[in-house]
């Protein structure tokens, strides 16, 4: 790009009276004295220099479309002019020398809640770390600082991927492999995994992963991976605030994968759940609770596959075995129950039904209702419960049999003693009860939605992500009219409030 050669950028006035102009904005010294009429000095132009194509050529391109551009819909021919316009304007953007990184950093921290453990590390992490991070992906000599290149490849394609920009997210992708390949090879030093900034990357892969998801349930490696490292060290002994901000912030990973793998949580042992529970405020013990209640169900859940996997044992010598299970989850059915007393009891809490007459569906006679909250918080653990009440529900339903006449039945019954099962019109309910009872908790999960979507675009708490999946999941399970009607809303918003990933396979 070069300047107009030659032209003054003087006002017209002192151009005509061939004198020098001082071009003060908005007119200029010489004019004012002098008491001249002025329009202030010129701005700078720049010509862009391109190599124009012959007229006939660009005349036939316009007039004969290619096959593929008639075949195209309106809408992807927008997305694609959009996406070349992108892309011409990238390619002559001046580079911003350095502090690319930083952009993607900044952005990146608006996709992840604010105050976590992964953003507070963010905020520790100096630009020359990630500068040298970032132009030498190949240097991996201090093997024991693999944060600074898992978020960088992290907010890196994610800004490409969110922003259509190929050359940016192939460059996240080329970070992300050496952030990998350090971290494989931090963890063969003995004593590294026991390090913060070692579980923050494993943390940061995971959120990469539901967020720009490489396959299906990929994360679930991940967060598998982080409580592995996890159960290899004594959360009374690292209990930093960094390290207690970290549980706080990975607690939802640890349960819910443990919850999909079938495998017990560490966070059910005594030592986490004192951990946990001393690093919370006031306002943050209900919310741990609900983490308690749902880290044994992972353990009551294992031990209910162990039990059903046992042909052997269910034939012969299962029936005490199920009783226990059972009381078990009766025991967390009851802790569920005065947690939701004592949550309804607050006003903060209290939430009001709203029609929608919009989403009538023809199945079903009435037309659909959603909650409003006076607080975000209160939409959240009310979903939460919701949650946590499904994961108990179906241990119930899958400790009974599916025929009621059973002889089996009665014998279950016969064995649990009557202290553990108050009266038969709440707890001895049969399977098909404890089935319409899921749905229900399902249903009224994704009554939130609409009330937390406004919220979802700014941020979405993790707990939302999984509580509308395991809703999800529920409804397709177990189909119902009102379930049905409610997945068919949901089918437009759910991606909203949820990331990619998590629907991924």
């Amino acid at each position: 790009m070069v300047n107009v050669g030659g032209r003054s950028k003087g006002c017209s006035t002192c151009r005509r009276r061939r004198v020098k102009c001082d071009e003060t904005r908005p007119v200029c010294n010489r004019c004012q004295r002098h008491g001249l009429g002025c329009d202030g000095p010129k701005d700078t132009v720049f010509i862009v220099g391109n190599i124009v194509g012959s007229r006939r050529r660009r005349n036939a391109a316009v007039t004969s479309p290619s096959r593929n551009a008639r075949s195209k819909s309106p809408a992807s021919l927008r997305i694609d002019v959009r996406e070349r316009i992108a892309n011409r304007l990238m390619a002559i953007a001046p580079p911003l020398k350095g502090n690319e990184f930083e952009v993607y950093i900044c952005y990146s921290r608006t996709q992840l809640r604010s105050g976590a453990a992964i953003d507070l590390a963010m905020q520790k992490t100096h630009l020359s770390d990630l500068v040298t991070a970032g132009t030498h992906p190949s240097i991996t000599n201090n093997n024991t600082q693999t944060f600074p290149r898992a978020i960088l490849g992290f907010a890196t394609i994610l800004f490409g991927t969110q922003h259509r920009h190929p050359p940016i997210t192939h460059k996240g992708y080329t970070l992300h492999g050496a952030a990998l390949k350090q971290l494989n090879h931090a963890l063969s030093i003995p004593n590294c995994h026991a390090q913060d900034e070692v579980l923050l990357s494993v943390a940061t892969l995971a959120i990469l992963e539901c967020l720009v998801p490489t396959g299906p349930k990929t994360y679930l490696s991940h967060m598998i991976g982080l409580e592995k490292l996890l159960g290899l060290r004594n959360p009374e002994v690292f209990c930093s605030p960094l390290s207690l901000e970290l549980y706080k912030s990975v607690r939802h990973m640890l349960i819910f994968a443990s919850l999909f793998t079938g495998r017990p949580s560490i966070l059910a042992r005594p030592e986490w759940k004192k951990v946990l529970r001393a690093s919370c405020r006031e306002d943050e013990l209900q919310e741990q609770d609900l983490f308690d209640v749902l880290a044994d169900c992972t353990v009551l859940a294992a031990a209910r596959n162990r039990l059903m996997a046992d042909l052997q044992a269910c034939a012969d010598g299962s029936i005490d075995l199920r009783a226990r299970k059972e009381r078990g989850a009766l025991s967390l059915k009851r802790r569920l129950r005065a947690w939701r007393k004592r949550w309804s009891s607050d006003e903060k809490n209290a939430y009001s039904e709203t029609v929608m007459a919009s989403c009538q569906e023809s199945s079903t006679p009435t037309p659909l209702t959603f909650f409003d909250f006076a607080t975000e918080r209160a939409a959240i653990l009310f979903m939460f419960y919701n949650t946590t009440l499904i994961h108990v529900l179906r241990i119930l339903s899958s400790l009974l049999p599916k025929t009621p006449s059973a002889p089996s039945d009665q014998t279950l019954s016969e064995s649990t003693s009557r202290d553990d099962r108050p009266s038969r019109s709440v707890w001895e309910i049969e399977r098909d009860d404890y089935i319409a009872a899921e749905s229900s908790a399902a249903i009224n999960v994704c009554r939130c939605v609409p009330y937390y979507t406004p919220f979802a675009q700014k941020h979405t708490s993790p707990i939302v992500h999984w509580a509308v999946k395991t809703a999800w999941e529920t409804l397709t399970n177990l189909e119902s009219a009102e379930g049905n009607a409610m997945m068919g809303y949901l089918s437009t918003k759910i991606r909203e409030v949820t990331p990619a990933g998590l629907w991924t396979g």
